[in-house]
């Protein structure tokens, strides 16, 4: 309990995390003081993953805000959305496609399209949407969001995603890509029932 008020924002983000893996639900009201008055953003997000294990609304709020919340990094809306899955909690696919889009940091969409494959049992359109945004990152300026595109199509396993991927390793024009995408494919037809 003693962490949560500890100056090291580290710490306090890892205090609150044992108290929830120890389930310890007389902290709960600590723990929501302390998301209330953390300023850093990295342990905001933390502590609200804290309190959403515990079921607490005030937490999944944090989250799912977090998620939408065009001052904060991408790679920490990405963590948030990543958190809000694990809790079986989908709201965060819009953030995840506009990190994947538009954010220029190519760590935060490798890590945003290694997401996309989560979102299960999601309408048919979030599935169009989702495998357009993974379509479209296999043409990314950067060699290794290319490869993260191509993944993400194996794990989603969706024959559409076939005809794109043979595209697109047609056009890459590095051979280490190009020879992981090939790999993907064989995987993915293979999945698919090619």
């Amino acid at each position: 309990m003693a962490g949560l008020r500890n100056p090291d924002a580290h710490v306090r983000y890892l205090a609150a995390l044992v108290l929830a893996e120890d389930k310890t639900a007389s902290s709960v009201p600590a723990i929501e003081t302390a998301l209330m008055i953390e300023k850093v953003p990295e342990t905001r997000v933390n502590i609200a993953l804290a309190l959403a294990k515990f079921g607490d609304k005030k937490g999944f709020f944090v989250l799912r805000e977090s998620c939408d919340d065009a001052e904060l990094a991408p790679h920490l809306k990405v963590y948030a959305a990543k958190y809000l899955l694990d809790l079986h909690d989908k709201g965060c696919l819009s953030s995840i496609e506009g990190v994947v889009q538009s954010s220029p940091d190519a760590g935060a969409r490798v890590l945003a399209l290694s997401q996309l494959p989560r979102f299960q049992e999601v309408s048919a359109a979030d599935l169009d949407r989702i495998l357009g945004i993974a379509t479209e990152a296999l043409s990314d300026q950067n060699p290794t969001v290319r490869i993260a595109a191509s993944h993400a199509l194996v794990e989603l396993g969706n024959s559409s995603a076939v005809s794109p991927l043979e595209k697109e390793i047609a056009s890459e024009h590095e051979e280490g890509v190009r020879s992981i995408m090939r790999a993907d494919l064989r995987r993915l037809q293979e999945k698919a029932g090619h």
